[in-house]
């Protein structure tokens, strides 16, 4: 379990060291990343990249979220007595920090699996304690893990030796009711509807000062039902009806209103292709929670919807707000290529070509994005008629793929040398046709 849509290491800030530190430093922690996030891949070496972060740039914002990595390693490596020590380091050394907030939930985690699940009850608990947080990620997965936990207990020795292994004391409102959330997420993840509202009622009946508590339980229940029966018109309007419920509950709770209404943005984009429902339910978002840590992913929704309508210079403006904010976040690096998309399509391509030349070059910038912006660029060549420089990139294309090639066939690996053959046929082609049709004009 990896998160790296939730965690976003730089939070919106480099100020621990220059950019540029941080630029470098974001290029080990992302190898390390696709590492780790690779099934097939050796968690060692993730490790090693980790390290190698947390040693030459000790400083940059990246560090402390490589620690964190270095301690996940470890929990994959089934190492889960280390993997927990790693996180009470990184708890201590952050104290009321995002990374700390994580650092909790995986030492659950670990402790969950050596088979304590007493002490992994308490400590899934510990990560409330990070509420004021803009991130609610750590607590949003601490409650599922916890949930799921309880649920499988409760199957195995009962309801109340469950509630005695969790330490339940019916005095204790709070926990009790934390405990009634909880089991109401784990049955709405297993798409058991039907006991999630008797907790979900339960919860609300019986503990009605917890609001916080019923609007997280009302965000999950809203989303998972969604995401099992969306396009059954009737459940999904119960759906609807609980993503609404976190604004009227729990208003204050910005992270579980705006993941609530971000997740029913989705369903009237890509269900009900109601986009100026979903642009309107957006916008809202924007200008009333900027800060929650959600806030890029609500703009980038945002163009999306305006991209869906054919605003584009509309939505190039958003991506571009996106980039301005975090520019080395994940949502930065594809919101940079499509803000050249969207202007090219604008019809501005003296900026398009710009944008798209500034991504396709960064090296902070992970490959996937990287080549999808060259591709765009030579399409953006073609468009302006400048078809040498166009010409020029696809010859380099070729270059890298043939010495790409050779290794494959060095490495015995047959398959994939087979694709590259016709990426390098369908390429050389389109080169040969630019080359018969014009250089077009040098710029």
């Amino acid at each position: 379990m990896l998160f790296a849509a939730c965690i976003a290491f730089f939070a919106g800030s480099a100020a621990a060291s220059d950019l540029e530190t941080e630029k470098a430093a974001a290029v080990v922690y992302k190898t390390g990343m696709a590492l780790l996030e690779n099934d097939a891949a050796p968690r060692e070496e993730a490790m090693k990249l980790f390290q190698q972060v947390l040693l030459q740039y000790p400083t940059s914002e990246a560090a402390k979220w490589a620690e964190l990595r270095a301690a996940i390693c470890l929990y994959y490596l089934q190492r889960y007595r280390d993997a927990a020590d790693a996180c009470q380091v990184i708890i201590d050394k952050y104290p009321g920090e995002l990374v700390a907030a994580w650092a909790q939930f995986h030492k659950a985690l670990a402790i969950n699996d050596l088979g304590n699940y007493a002490a992994a009850a308490q400590e899934f608990a510990k990560v409330e304690e990070y509420a004021n947080l803009p991130d609610h990620g750590p607590i949003d997965y601490a409650r599922h893990r916890a949930g799921r936990t309880f649920a499988e207990l409760e199957r195995k020795v009962g309801y109340k030796a469950t509630l005695a292994t969790f330490g339940v004391n019916p005095q204790d409102t709070r926990k009790a009711a934390w405990t009634f959330m909880i089991w109401a997420i784990a049955r709405v993840t297993t798409a058991d509807f039907g006991f999630a509202d008797i907790y979900f009622n339960e919860l609300r009946t019986r503990y009605p000062e917890f609001t916080d508590y019923a609007a997280a339980a009302a965000a999950e229940i809203g989303s998972h039902t969604l995401d099992y029966l969306e396009r059954d018109r009737q459940t999904s309007e119960k759906a609807i009806n609980y993503l609404l419920l976190p604004r009227q509950l729990h208003p204050q709770d910005t992270w579980t209103v705006t993941k609530a209404e971000l997740r029913l943005a989705s369903h009237y984009m890509s269900i009900m292709r109601d986009y100026p429902t979903a642009q309107q339910l957006l916008q809202n978002l924007v200008d009333t929670a900027p800060d929650c840590d959600l806030a890029n992913e609500v703009r980038y929704r945002l163009a999306q919807c305006l991209v869906s309508r054919k605003a584009f210079a509309e939505a190039a403006h958003v991506y571009a707000a996106i980039c301005a904010d975090n520019p080395l976040s994940g949502w930065a690096e594809s919101a940079s290529y499509m803000r050249g998309c969207c202007l090219l399509s604008a019809g501005d391509a003296a900026q398009a070509k710009s944008v798209l030349e500034e991504t396709a070059n960064s090296e902070a910038i992970t490959a996937y994005w990287r080549l999808a912006a060259r591709k765009k660029l030579i399409q953006a060549y073609i468009s302006t008629g400048e078809k040498q420089r166009a010409r020029l990139l696809l010859e380099e294309d070729l270059a890298l793929l043939r010495q790409t090639l050779a290794d494959c066939r060095r490495e015995g690996d047959s398959d994939r040398a087979v694709r590259l053959e016709k990426s390098i046929q369908a390429l050389s082609e389109r080169a040969a046709r630019l080359v018969t049709s014009g250089g077009g004009q040098q710029r």
